[in-house]
């Protein structure tokens, strides 16, 4: 209960955190955006060469054992390499680098000290729940003896 009547002077703190969490949010999603950029041009240009570099290699693979008798032998044993290079390239595409930030990782970190703290705050100044009243009604209170039958009124006068 204890939080209700603290939530109209908590409201303007509250604000200020959604706020800095929206601005360190921003700052998260910038330095993503930067970095997926970076990322998608460099392997764009390494791409490109590697496709021009691999396609001459296989041109003058090709060439040099085209009057031989090893011609076809050649050209699958170029297959499979490239099979296995894409398979390679595949499975290290999937896999993630352990040293890399989660998106969103500065908003996560605050929040969980932000709950901590919340916790801290609202969580035991709140009384515990009140017994329920039909159960009060029917025994009798701890301190009182029960009343006995054979007691004599007392007299005080």
């Amino acid at each position: 209960m204890k939080a209700w009547w603290t939530l109209p002077q908590a409201l303007p703190i509250l604000l200020r955190h959604l706020l800095a969490y929206a601005e360190l949010a921003e700052e998260d999603l910038q330095k993503f955006q930067q970095r997926a950029t970076r990322r998608s041009i460099a392997l764009g240009v390494a791409l490109l060469g590697a496709v021009f570099t691999l396609l001459m290699i296989c041109v003058a693979v090709i060439a040099a054992a085209w009057d031989t008798p090893y011609r076809m032998w050649v050209i699958l044993s170029m297959l499979a390499v490239f099979a296995l290079i894409t398979l390679a390239g595949l499975v290290m595409s999937l896999s993630r680098g352990k040293a890399e930030e989660a998106l969103l990782a500065h908003v996560k970190r605050e929040w969980q000290q932000d709950r901590a703290l919340l916790e801290r705050l609202l969580g035991p100044d709140e009384p515990p729940p009140a017994a329920p009243r039909d159960a009060a009604r029917t025994s009798p209170p701890p301190s009182s003896p029960p009343p006995s039958h054979d007691e004599q009124p007392r007299d005080y006068a």
